[in-house]
């Protein structure tokens, strides 16, 4: 037959991983889904995140169908590095009363972002104060 160029195939080129995949890849270990599995059940049992599962399992296309008896890899090299980030990042504002008082503020902003008063009420009792002492005090 002649020259094959310029033929339309007309099936997708291969997705090809990055490096950065490739060692993510390497530094896993494989599971297997039991009934009732989701992937951030997956996640936090491994202590990784459902986004890294992705990226290390590039054939879920889908995170919310996985099935039974289907193998996954977990782990990773980014995983345990990137969860504690994650959790350890401190809030710029305090948005609870311990917060406020751990951070040495007299003020925390509740989920609306209004600014109250970072004291408890059996604090004001044990110093003697009403709460709007307690404000021009402080």
């Amino acid at each position: 037959m002649g020259d094959r160029s310029g033929i339309k195939t007309g099936g997708k080129k291969p997705k090809t991983l990055t490096d950065a995949q490739k060692k993510a890849i390497r530094d896993t270990k494989q599971v297997t889904v039991k009934k009732g599995d989701t992937l951030t059940a997956i996640a936090k049992r491994n202590g990784t995140t459902v986004a890294n599962l992705k990226k290390i399992n590039p054939s879920i296309k889908d995170i919310n169908k996985i099935k039974p008896g289907q193998k996954i890899r977990v782990g990773g090299s980014d995983a345990p590095t990137k969860r504690i980030g994650e959790v350890s990042k401190s809030p710029t504002r305090p948005r609870t009363i311990a917060q406020a008082q751990k951070m040495g503020k007299k003020y925390f902003f509740d989920k609306n972002g209004k600014r109250k008063a970072a004291v408890t009420a059996e604090q004001l009792k044990k110093q003697g104060l009403t709460l709007a002492q307690w404000l021009k005090k402080n």
